[in-house]
């Protein structure tokens, strides 16, 4: 806790000479299950410790609270102070929290949070991300407390505006989570350099190609043009492609299998819409686009870099060396992607992606266990959730400063295009209330949300698979995973090495887990009946 407020101090004199023994208590949030009987007892004595006021019910007489914030970018900026002081002018005023903003690189930040919770260190809110310090990672460690209680006594904004999505942060009755609201409808595209396609004539039936085969075609023009030729057709690394996390795509795009992952983040799971669970590997959609990919590699249009020492597909384009990626994208994806590769891309859908629970748990606010201040956390996050100033300042940092806004939209300061604070828009409380930047119309975020609300919901939405009784098995798979994915992936390996990988993955008792999906996934489905 900060200071006292001297009117508190007075307050408690008058409440000893007085013997008014409840003074200054206030009703307990209700725990909405065993699990959280002990939650819900901090909530209480928060409860009890901040929403005191005096008599008149004038100043408000709670000690200000303060919280210990962490969340990442890629590269951590050179200043957060000036950016957590705007924060804390809003807060302190509006609920009483002061809030420490921790910025950490990406790298940093999962070292450190795993270090920070194995100490029992203290944070009060994290923005979950990669690896160790991913949600689900989480979630299987039991790192993350059940804030229900707090968001049924401190948070009408969180579920008034995330609706549905709170879903997959929950699981019976307690929530362990507050999604980013954000567009999470996460779809693949193929992406091409428009100065090619304008050169050869390209560009109108590139925009309006729906199969493979018609891209295989403008990569031979490209491949076998006098001018072009020295760029790759197409490069794949790590997680892109016609093999994505939730769809396999081969042949037409209105033909592609997009399924529901159940939260597998291993590629194992292919979830259908009849609730059958099987291993993704030995569908034959699969096995389909393993395929078509190894005649993109026999036919030399297909070039890979795994280890990504050449940079990003992005710096592929940039250094004049690459046509065409497959990647993974949100709405606004072929300005996003001209953006970062510094040139005009033409960028086509290959399906549509559904509202899912790996989606809306990617980028999530949660508050883990080693919190001390979690009542705290959530009054922030239910305050943020509705603020587009305090969602600008953690975007963009101080307008005037770091950006300035010219006609709706974000953009850097001339002569200061490497601000001390510029962080991205996709991991704040609300997405939709940040300034588009540059490049993007001033309405974007108005059609952003729209896509996002048409979007259709899965079916699935708030399973969550329990496997901590298969860390072995687990461990195992991923290991045979790492040994042949982007040998698939990039079209090296025969159809006897997929033929390989699937019997090896059988070995290591990969249908124990795909069992243990269905038979958790049976009994989600039939409480929800």
């Amino acid at each position: 806790m900060l200071r006292k407020k001297l009117s508190s101090i007075i307050a408690v004199a008058l409440c000893m000479a007085f013997g008014l023994s409840a003074c200054g208590n206030s009703e307990t949030p209700a725990a909405s299950s065993d699990s959280t009987q002990a939650v819900s007892e901090d909530a209480s004595a928060d409860a009890g410790d901040t929403t005191a006021s005096d008599a008149d019910g004038g100043e408000d007489l709670e000690d200000m609270a303060e919280i210990e914030m962490y969340y990442y970018a890629f590269i951590a900026p050179k200043d957060v102070q000036h950016v957590e002081d705007a924060v804390n002018a809003i807060t302190e005023d509006a609920i009483n929290v002061h809030v420490n903003i921790n910025v950490l690189d990406v790298n940093s930040f999962i070292q450190q949070m795993s270090i920070m919770m194995a100490g029992s260190e203290r944070i009060d809110l994290m923005m979950t991300g990669f690896a160790s310090a991913s949600y689900s990672n989480m979630m299987a460690q039991n790192q993350l407390m059940d804030i229900a209680p707090y968001i049924e006594e401190y948070g009408p904004n969180i579920t008034e505006t995330l609706g549905d999505m709170l879903d997959a942060t929950t699981i019976g009755d307690a929530i362990y989570g507050v999604p980013a609201y954000r567009n999470v409808v996460s779809s693949a595209y193929i992406f091409m350099r428009q100065d090619v396609l304008d050169d050869l004539g390209l560009t109108e039936k590139a925009r309006n190609m729906t199969s493979f085969d018609e891209f295989v075609e403008i990569l031979e023009a490209v491949h076998s043009s006098e001018k072009w030729s020295y760029l790759y057709p197409y490069l794949y690394q790590q997680g892109s492609g016609p093999l994505q996390t939730n769809a396999n795509v081969s042949g037409n795009f209105a033909d592609a299998d997009v399924f529901d992952t159940l939260g597998d983040t291993l590629g194992i799971v292919h979830a259908d819409e009849n609730g059958q669970v099987t291993l993704n590997m030995s569908t034959e959609s699969y096995q389909a686009a393993a395929a078509m990919v190894r005649e993109w590699e026999a036919d030399g249009y297909s070039y890979f870099d795994l280890s990504g020492s050449g940079g990003s597909c992005e710096d592929y384009i940039k250094n004049d060396a690459l046509f065409s990626f497959i990647s993974s994208a949100e709405f606004g994806a072929e300005t996003a992607k001209s953006a970062a590769a510094g040139t005009p891309m033409v960028a086509v859908k290959l399906y549509n992606s559904t509202i899912s629970s790996e989606a809306c748990t990617k980028f999530a606010f949660c508050v883990p266990s080693t919190a001390k201040e979690p009542a705290a956390a959530v009054k922030f996050l239910n305050l943020a959730i509705t603020s587009p100033e305090i969602n600008n300042l953690l975007a963009w940092g101080v307008e005037g400063v770091d950006y300035e806004v010219v006609d709706g939209v974000a953009q850097y300061i001339e002569g200061n295009e490497e601000p001390d604070y510029h962080l991205f828009d996709y991991s704040v409380p609300n997405q939709f209330l940040c300034y588009p930047w540059d490049g993007d119309p001033a309405d974007f975020r108005e059609q952003s949300e729209a896509d996002l609300k048409a979007s259709e919901v899965s079916p699935y939405l708030g399973f969550s698979c329990d496997l901590s009784d298969f860390v072995n098995e687990s461990a195992a798979v991923s290991s045979v995973i790492e040994e042949y994915r982007d040998q698939i992936g990039s079209g090296q390996g025969s159809e006897a090495v997929l033929q390989e990988y699937i019997d090896k993955l059988n070995s290591v008792n990969v249908q124990a887990l795909i069992d243990e999906y269905q038979r958790q996934l049976d009994e989600w489905i039939a409480a929800q009946e």
